[in-house]
């Protein structure tokens, strides 16, 4: 099925609004990696001490 669309409903290249080529980011955009960032460091923060502890608590079972 081919998209079909009016050629005059198009903007000319000369009407178009100058583009700066940088892309607009939102609060989302900048604020969504930095958070899944801090999330990922402070779950590996967690599971380290998880293990650590562990292994602390277990050094005698560990040994023998």
């Amino acid at each position: 099925m081919a998209l079909d669309f009016n050629t005059h409903d198009t903007v000319a290249p000369s009407e178009e609004a100058p583009n700066s080529g940088a892309p607009e980011l939102s609060s989302d955009d900048i604020l969504a990696p930095t958070c899944m960032f801090w999330a990922m460091v402070i779950g590996l923060a967690i599971l380290g001490g998880t293990v650590i502890l562990w292994i602390l608590e277990n050094v005698s079972k560990i040994g023998s």
